[in-house]
């Protein structure tokens, strides 16, 4: 017995089965139950976790580099998930991922691109509570801003406005008080100055709400050219940061120098088949056109193409900057579609939005008599009114190139950002806080690029090209948007992994060592009966 233990210790034999190939990868909190239900399924997958990650029973450590090699042998991954540099290194990604359950906090954030200074603009997001009640509340460097009350545990969507009264770059301050706990989030935010537009009105006679709209864009530097049909060949002028014109006849040269046109129903039906195909053909070039009257005849369907609907009531009750104000309206509402998007609505239909055309776009007003808002001192509201609509329908300025950060928000120090460079330069260069960034042109369409740099210290960076295009992005801090960056990773697991669990219970023949306590017990065995067996 002694020299057969001693030979299975020294030779280690091993005997020849049928193993799984499979692993169940767990990852930080994943859920013990279903492992457990996974396992009573599937009794022959290899548990293993990942670095910093609980331990499950019996299960086997495995390290970030180990993950390149046996990434085929991955078929379900249960937590948060692999991260995005992980995921990117593995070239097989053929695993069914089971999220773990959401966590407490922000789950999902939407920052508008452009903020304009002194207008409303608007954070919306969704936040998890597990307490039920609390509040969230918007800083900015001038104090709290909005705030929005949490009312229930579980998924709570809510919108925050603040007004930022200068330019540049800020950061503001989104606090979640729970019924016992404070905790704070910091969202960088960049604001831009409102751009002049070159503006021309042709409208039939001059109304109190042309002249307020005038007086509006005017404070704010736009450039205007209004004209007012007094008669079928004369016209009154009213010039607003222009020199003064006379405009007969709509031309091609008239509409390239213009951004938006603002027509009522009445011009409308006196232009000629000539103009309107002069400005269809604008349009399509990326001019905007605004009615502020609707045109119901079908056979303009391809410069007013919205449908609308008749409403009995001629006023519209609408909700700005928290407030409800009504409006009189014409008895109709544009119809909602896929392809209208719309500014104002209320419970009735859209009064006002717009739709696209070529690289132009078309837009409707419905809403009548807002000058009384700005009578009345409200210019916040009254610029709710007409300022997201006039920016959001006019021509669009022209950028040699546009830089766009793919990756999700938050970003953080030493973990990758994709970007995604639009140019119609061949020989174009990017550069991450002037260290240039390697390019890789898209396979399937010109003109796009994408790079990835892995940013530094916390705070504001900057990505420019070689035409002066420039991108400022923000680093967080550690420990900054946890639940927001985990529910990221989830998604991107999720786009990665496969929609089903098919193909698990294939197993591969192998050869398995008999434990060497084996022949060790054996050996003790035989060593203790010769010891024992003369004192018996």
């Amino acid at each position: 017995m002694m020299m057969f233990g001693l030979t299975g210790v020294f030779i280690k034999p091993s005997y020849q089965t049928k193993k799984s190939s499979n692993i169940i990868l767990l990852t930080p909190d994943y859920s013990g139950g279903k492992v457990d239900s996974l396992l009573l399924v599937y009794p022959d997958m290899m548990v293993m976790h990942l670095d910093q990650t609980v331990a499950y029973e019996n299960s086997k450590r495995i390290s970030h580099e180990e993950l390149t090699e046996r990434a085929h042998e991955i078929k379900i991954v249960i937590g948060q998930g692999l991260p995005r540099h992980v995921l990117d290194n593995l070239e097989k990604k053929d695993f069914y991922f089971i999220p773990a359950p959401a966590s407490e906090g922000i789950t999902n954030l939407l920052v508008s691109e452009h903020n304009i200074a002194n207008r409303k603009n608007v954070i919306k997001g969704i936040h998890n509570s597990k307490h039920g009640t609390g509040w969230i509340k918007l800083n900015g460097p001038g104090g709290t801003e909005d705030s929005v009350k949490v009312k229930a545990s579980g998924e709570t969507n809510f919108e925050l406005a603040f007004i930022p009264k200068h330019s540049g770059e800020h950061l503001y301050t989104l606090s979640i008080h729970n019924a016992s706990t404070l905790h704070q989030e910091v969202i960088p935010i960049h604001v831009d100055q409102e751009g002049p537009l070159r503006i021309l009105f042709l409208h039939s006679y001059p109304t109190f709400e042309t002249q307020s709209l005038k007086n509006f864009l005017a404070r704010k530097n736009h450039s205007m050219v209004m004209r007012y049909q007094l008669s079928k060949n004369n016209f009154r002028y009213e010039y607003v940061n222009h020199d003064p014109i006379k405009i007969d006849r709509i031309t091609s040269t008239l509409l390239n120098n213009l951004d938006l046109i603002v027509l009522d129903g009445g011009v409308f039906s006196s232009l000629s088949a000539g103009e309107k195909a002069l400005l269809d053909q604008s349009i399509l070039s990326g001019l905007g056109l605004l009615y502020v009257t609707p045109i119901t005849t079908k056979s303009h369907a391809t410069l007013f193409p919205f449908q609308s609907t008749s409403v009995k009531s001629d006023t519209a009750l609408l909700k700005i900057t928290s407030k409800s104000f009504s409006f009189p309206t014409t008895q109709l509402r544009i119809t909602p579609n896929p392809s209208t998007i719309p500014i104002q609505k209320n419970n009735t239909g859209i009064l006002s939005g717009y739709t696209f055309r070529g690289a132009g776009k078309i837009g409707f007003q419905l809403l009548q008599e807002t000058y009384r808002l700005a009578l009345a001192g409200d210019s916040i509201s009254y610029a709710e009114v007409w300022s997201p609509l006039l920016e959001q329908i006019s021509r669009a300025a022209q950028e040699p190139s546009k830089i766009r950060i793919i990756t999700a928000f938050p970003w953080r120090e030493n973990e990758p950002i994709d970007i995604e460079l639009i140019s119609a330069t061949e020989n174009i260069s990017l550069s991450a806080d002037g260290v240039p960034l390697p390019l890789k042109e898209n396979v399937s369409f010109d003109n796009i690029w994408h790079a990835r740099t892995w940013a530094g210290t916390p705070g504001w960076h900057v990505l420019s090209t070689g035409d002066g295009t420039s991108l400022d992005y923000f680093i967080s801090k550690p420990g900054e948007w946890n639940s927001l960056s985990r529910v990221n990773q989830q998604n991107e697991n999720n786009i990665y992994g496969r929609q089903d669990l098919d193909r698990l219970s294939e197993k591969l023949e192998s050869w398995e060592e008999i434990p060497p306590l084996i022949f060790y017990i054996i050996f003790l065995l035989g060593g203790g009966f010769i010891w024992l067996a003369p004192k018996l």
